[in-house]
């Protein structure tokens, strides 16, 4: 964000901290409300104007204490993917999930599968997921890497306890999010704007880092690998 409002100066910002419910709601009345970093899905570009692709980051993935990590590592198949069809014929474990959120069609169809065997746990947020994962509350949640980090740093957890994810067979390893605006005339300035910042490598530059920071050590290896820089 610092980074594109520095190059924007043609533009007077305000920076609120919000949640997406709270932003959608704003984005259908206001013009110039914006998102820094959101997934383009279906529906959404009825309503908000959309950037380029901005960032090419690590999907949804399956992340557990170490705990519960070295367990699901031996399920890994020739690919390093873990399949639902292997988590499904393990012993019961307790899967936190938001009913409020949309994950993806292979880890709905799979959480759906388990609430019916009673095997998930409604959570109200992924910061939530985190602290019950510390607790033992949980044996494994989905989230991407990135939010699964830095939600799980900025709580207090069990001395020692360190996160991992694995990669899900059936599930886009990679996701593409957009900087995304309300319809309007300034948005569309705006983004006309963002789109030629954010085709260079100094866009990456400046957030590659943070981003980098709070993956687990299986995700950073596999960033690496999947997202190497232009």
């Amino acid at each position: 964000m610092a980074h594109l409002i520095d190059r924007t100066p043609e533009f007077t910002h305000a920076i609120e901290r919000t949640n997406l419910p709270r932003f959608l709601s704003m984005a259908d009345t206001m013009d110039g409300v914006c998102h820094p970093a959101l997934l383009q899905t279906n529906g959404r570009e009825q309503s908000l104007l959309f950037s380029q692709p901005a960032y090419r980051t690590l999907g949804n993935r399956l992340v557990a204490t170490e705990r519960t990590a070295a367990h699901l590592r031996t399920l890994l198949n020739q690919d390093g993917l873990l399949s639902f069809s292997a988590l499904e014929a393990l012993p019961r474990m307790v899967i936190g999930h938001s009913r409020d959120r949309v994950y993806g069609q292979a880890i709905d169809g799979f959480l759906k599968r388990m609430r019916d065997r009673r095997e998930t746990y409604d959570v109200v947020s992924t910061m939530t997921a985190m602290r019950m994962l510390a607790a033992g509350r949980l044996d494994y949640t989905f989230a991407a890497p990135v939010q699964a980090g830095y939600y799980f740093a900025r709580n207090r957890r069990l001395p020692g306890t360190r996160l991992t994810s694995f990669a899900l067979e059936n599930v886009p390893a990679v996701s593409q999010s957009h900087v995304v605006c309300s319809r309007g005339p300034v948005s569309e300035k705006l983004i006309a704007r963002v789109n030629s910042l954010i085709s260079g490598p100094e866009f990456r530059a400046a957030w590659w880092p943070t981003y980098e920071r709070w993956l687990d050590a299986d995700a950073r290896s596999d960033a690496q690998r999947l997202l190497p820089a232009p």
